[in-house]
């Protein structure tokens, strides 16, 4: 699978002439005998078909089961984005509103040392609110690229023999 973890196992399958095949978790490298020259069988296109149909099968299965994992992962960072952004959203706007009070504040009843400040106070809820826009800007980005991540599943066939004399 690939995405943020990758994983995998390697397969072996055997198929015989009656072409059933026997899939199996490869735990060793197989021993390896002499190469000798041999017509293949006749059997041999088949149970490579029938190979190639089991390992889709195994494909499905595992899409099945990443697919579900991928889901619970991605309905956690979706929450947890959510979660970081109300906070950093509820933090800016608790400091607004805490510099707009003040403004109304000194605006009434202010001296004129406090009035001095005020377009330094209005310009800091300014860039506050530009901080906003952004923050907001680039919660969309990063939902829409939860949201487009897609769990993958693919496999690669890595060789094929012929096991003569068993």
């Amino acid at each position: 699978a690939e995405g943020y973890a990758r994983f995998g196992e390697v397969r072996r399958h055997l198929v015989g002439a009656d072409l059933e095949v026997r899939s199996e978790t490869a735990r060793s490298m197989p021993v390896a005998g002499r190469a000798v020259a041999i017509d293949p069988p006749a059997w041999v296109a088949a149970a490579v078909a029938a190979s190639r149909a089991v390992i889709n099968e195994e494909r499905a299965a595992a899409r099945e089961l990443v697919q579900g994992q991928w889901e619970k992962r991605q309905a956690e960072e979706l929450e947890r984005a959510q979660r970081v952004h109300g906070y950093r959203r509820a933090r800016l706007d608790s400091r607004i509103a805490a510099e707009l009070r003040w403004i109304e504040d000194v605006e009434h009843s202010g001296s004129d040392r406090q009035r001095k400040v005020l377009p330094a106070r209005r310009g800091k809820v300014a860039k506050d609110r530009e901080r906003i826009e952004l923050m907001e800007a680039e919660h969309r980005v990063k939902l829409g690229e939860l949201h487009n991540k897609r769990a993958e599943v693919a496999e690669q066939v890595w060789g094929a023999g012929l096991v003569v004399g068993l």
